[in-house]
């Protein structure tokens, strides 16, 4: 991630911290999924078992 902010800020001209303020909304919505994926494993299983793949 921090990479990535390097480099759009190189390309976009801005600030790192401006940046950082910027992208903040998508940021907290990444890390909220990975929570939820994390910590509540019957979500991200749920595909794979209503297809059949796992037994």
């Amino acid at each position: 991630m921090g990479l990535n902010l390097y480099v759009s800020s190189g390309i976009t001209k801005m600030g790192i911290t401006e940046l950082t303020i910027a992208v903040w909304p998508w940021l907290l919505t990444m890390l909220v999924f990975l929570v939820l994926v994390t910590y509540w494993p019957t979500l991200s299983l749920w595909l794979p078992r209503t297809l059949g793949m796992l037994g």
